[in-house]
């Protein structure tokens, strides 16, 4: 079963045209090393609503999908618990990138909602995202992240166990960041601007920081 489950290019302009409502984080991303398939499940979508659901090698398709980097690309509807699964074959499964929801031709774009496999050096996420939710990257392997200037908070977990993770910057729009956002980070350093939430965040915590005072503005 090593070959693309599905690759959809021809509904991509098609897909362009649709606007498709809600946001949710991936709730997990599980691996079936035997089928080399990669189940991903959100439950917390609307129920019984439309979504484009797109998986891409390593691409930020925040402006544009470059149909060279996608390697799945459909409609699904939620059920009616609000569950959206979504099941993806494909043999070389490394720095894949799912999204959900957006239009992809228009100023909404697709939400990023997870990462898996390695990621060799940093993570940026659309500026439409208010909230990461709950252990969304725990476990990632990459080296950096930027995160979106309309953030407003960071769940439990959020980036636990990312041991690769040295730079995070965090916009001042963040005002609540969970005590172990960030647990199993080590080395990291977080930009942020001063009298910030998350530079008291990381003073009490023992991170260091970095003035993005300039950057912000």
């Amino acid at each position: 079963m090593g070959k693309k489950y599905c690759i959809l290019y021809s509904a991509f302009f098609l897909m362009a045209c649709m606007l498709f409502s809600g946001l949710a984080m991936a709730d997990s991303i599980t691996y079936d090393p035997q089928q080399h398939a990669v189940t991903v499940t959100c439950d917390k979508c609307a129920p019984d609503e439309a979504y484009s659901f797109i998986a891409t090698r390593g691409a930020d398709i925040t402006d544009g999908l470059p149909e060279d980097k996608v390697l799945y690309l459909n409609q699904f509807h939620a059920d009616s618990n609000g569950v959206l699964q979504v099941l993806i074959v494909e043999q070389n499964l490394r720095n894949v990138h799912f999204y959900i929801g957006g239009n992809l031709s228009g100023a909404q774009s697709p939400h990023l909602i997870g990462i898996y496999g390695e990621i060799s050096s940093q993570i940026t996420l659309p500026q439409q995202i208010l909230r990461i939710e709950d252990e969304a990257f725990a476990g990632g392997r990459f080296q950096a992240a930027y995160l979106g200037d309309q953030l407003e908070s960071i769940g439990k977990g959020a980036f636990r166990d990312c041991t690769a993770l040295v730079y995070v910057q965090i916009p001042p729009t963040v005002t609540d960041i969970a005590e172990d956002a960030f647990d199993g980070c080590g080395q990291l350093t977080i930009g942020c601007v001063p009298g910030s939430t998350a530079y008291q965040f990381a003073q009490d915590h023992g991170f260091s920081t970095e003035d993005i005072s300039g950057s912000a503005e």
